[in-house]
């Protein structure tokens, strides 16, 4: 704490020395220290700036972080990063020393008219005199993409990946990691992309359907993946693979571009009211309205050979080599490779309301919210943690797992690979094994390595949406149907979510209700006329609990 006389207070964790000596109380600074104007404090080390325009530092030097260049005799401001500190000379330079693994103390050639300097974990950040902005060394979150629209700035301000400006209007502007909403100030809207009702994950692209049905992409090209069909009509969902893309019209039709070597994008000529899409890297699984499954592309461990009669499917998942299908009766069917366990169901699965396929491996929720998980575990994907609280859906990449609970959080676990967050969407891109704190109006897709969300979703269709994906459809109905008859008890069972009506008991008011809110929420309910009476017919003549 820098005092109005130019003393200086110091109290927080000493661990390395940075209070001035071992002590974790309130410590006195560096016996030389003498007048100070100006104080910084990094991760283990701290920096004063001194009244005669001397560099103090103190506290860890492990990288050199307190060791001031010898001809540093003028400095007019200071910041200190995590590793590494920074200092503005008399003329306008700039001087770094400590940590520089990623470039942080590499001062661009040339930097000059510099006025005020900020420090994080592995990024600088530098404010000219003409308010623009100058930043170097990591990149990995984007922290160095200065926003084009960034008006002069006053001041800036760094957090561990990310940055800070004041701006001389007063507002705020951030860039950079934003995974826990650190970088979501002032976000312009645009419309194009308001309204998502569905979003998939490739390789290296992404795409995504807007509330008026248009079908957007970004990121890699090199195949044509992100290259929407201009023919392409109102969409309702997509569905992506590695390199190539898939989307769900209103009507029940199926497009696809991008790569095609593998068969990917050789959409069956007479495929028709498909409700649902599931992706494997190179293989397509679609679920049509009368409850059958077709396949398509690579087939090289049997992924596409549909058990035959398979019928009553409700949900389709895909893998790397294998298929997964649940079953209305809530049992899971699997095919295609092997290798690692992933179609080898666990003894007496049944009574499944979801499913999702990794790489390797494959998962299942029970209508008690229990995560089932088998298959390839050597990135830990299939390590369900122990305290997980009841779920509702699951997803998976490569090699991690992800449970949507019915408290409202997203909890992953396994190899889930760290992403910087990109354009379009204010994105979060989470790591494993980390609880987010969400509610109904996030929009979730599990990529290979990363995970996306998106929260200006439309709100959810009906109170029948039960598991969240902005549709009310045949997994929503299974749910119902695993509660019929039931009670409602103690507020969080599922029969009281699946109470509709709120009187006491779920019956079939309740799934009266279901009926009419069927389909995705933004109203384009025709495609999924026939599915509402098949599975219908289908449901009320089943004993679910078989």
């Amino acid at each position: 704490m820098l005092h109005e006389d130019g003393s200086l207070s110091i109290f927080g964790d000493n661990f390395a020395g940075e209070n001035g000596d071992v002590d974790f109380d309130i410590q006195t600074p560096p016996a030389d220290l003498g007048m100070v104007k100006a104080i910084a404090a990094g991760s283990s080390h701290a920096l004063a700036l001194t009244h005669d325009n001397r560099v103090v530092g103190w506290g860890a030097n492990n990288y050199g972080e307190t060791t001031t260049p010898e001809d540093l005799d003028d400095a007019i401001a200071i910041a200190a990063g995590k590793d590494h500190s920074l200092a503005v000379r008399s003329d306008g330079t700039v001087m770094a020393w400590g940590l520089n693994t990623n470039g942080q103390c590499d001062v661009p050639s040339g930097l000059s008219n510099v006025v005020a300097v900020a420090g994080a974990m592995e990024h600088s950040v530098a404010v000219r005199s003409d308010g623009t902005v100058v930043a170097w060394g990591s990149n990995e979150y984007g922290q160095l993409d200065i926003p084009a629209e960034l008006g002069p700035v006053q001041q800036v301000a760094c957090g561990r990946w990310h940055t800070l400006a004041l701006c001389v209007d007063g507002t705020i502007t951030a860039w950079g990691d934003d995974r826990y909403d650190q970088s979501s100030v002032n976000h312009p809207v645009n419309e194009e992309f308001t309204g998502i009702q569905s979003l998939a994950l490739g390789a290296e692209h992404r795409l995504a359907v807007n509330g008026v049905g248009d079908v957007i992409a970004w990121g890699d090209n090199e195949h044509g993946q992100s290259d929407v069909p201009a023919s392409l009509g109102q969409a309702i969902a997509v569905a992506a693979g590695d390199l190539y893309s898939l989307a769900l019209e209103a009507n029940g039709t199926v497009v696809a571009w991008g790569a095609n070597d593998e068969g990917q994008c050789d959409v069956p000529a007479e495929l028709q009211d498909v409700s649902h899409l599931a992706t494997g890297p190179n293989h397509s699984l679609a679920l049509l309205s009368d409850g059958t499954v077709v396949a398509w592309g690579i087939n090289d461990a049997g992924q596409c050979d549909v058990p035959s009669g398979l019928t009553d499917v409700i949900a389709i998942a895909a893998g790397q080599q294998h298929s997964l299908a649940l079953k209305l009766n809530g049992t899971v069917e699997a095919w295609g490779s092997n290798d690692s366990g992933q179609i080898q169901l666990p003894e007496g699965l049944q009574h499944i309301r979801a499913i999702g396929a990794g790489d390797w491996h494959s998962l299942a929720v029970g209508t008690d919210g229990i995560v089932h998980a088998w298959g390839a575990n050597g990135k830990k994907q299939t390590d369900v943690p122990e305290d997980l609280p009841p779920v509702v859906s699951v997803q998976a990449g490569a090699a991690y797992s992800i449970a949507r609970t019915a408290d409202g959080r997203l909890i992953a676990w396994g190899d889930c690979g760290e992403r910087a967050p990109g354009p379009p969407f204010t994105n979060r891109h989470y790591p494993a094994s980390f609880p987010i704190d969400i509610d109904a109006h996030v929009l979730l897709a599990a990529g290979p390595i990363d995970i996306m969300t998106v929260r200006d979703t439309c709100p959810p269709c009906s109170p029948a949406d039960f598991n969240r994906d902005n549709t009310v459809n045949h997994v929503d109905m299974l749910f119902l149907y695993m509660a019929l008859g039931e009670p409602c008890v103690g507020n969080s069972s599922d029969a009281c979510l699946a109470d509709l009506n709120h009187d006491g008991a779920v019956g079939l008011d309740d799934l009266s209700i279901l009926l009419q809110d069927w389909g995705p929420c933004w109203g384009k309910k025709e495609a999924f006329q026939a599915t509402v009476s098949n599975v219908r017919d289908r449901a009320i003549g089943s004993n679910l609990r078989d």
